[in-house]
């Protein structure tokens, strides 16, 4: 069997909940790592869906992660915006 693609995701709101229902009926996709501002609502998302680690900071889940992708569902500009130059800066797509 080929390696899974290992994701991050960026959000815990209904949207992400959404991603991550279809997400888990890939064979192929393996979420790793949850991040959201408010740590209480990835470690929910995370226990739902079985996800091993959150954070409440990007940077620190990038780096200690290393995720082959990240998808990003937040809903404030401000915070897409920094979170699509961290994952430039840390060649992640």
């Amino acid at each position: 069997m080929k390696n899974k693609l290992r994701i991050a995701i960026a959000g815990a709101g209904m949207v992400t909940r959404h991603h991550l229902i279809a997400w888990s009926r890939l064979s192929e996709l393996e979420v790793t790592a949850i991040y959201n501002r408010n740590l209480e609502k990835a470690l929910g998302r995370a226990k739902e869906f079985s996800i091993p680690k959150a954070y409440s900071n990007m940077v620190e889940m990038l780096e200690k992660e290393k995720p082959d992708a990240l998808g990003e569902r937040l809903s404030h500009r401000l915070i897409q915006r920094e979170v699509k130059i961290e994952s430039i800066l840390y060649e992640i797509f």
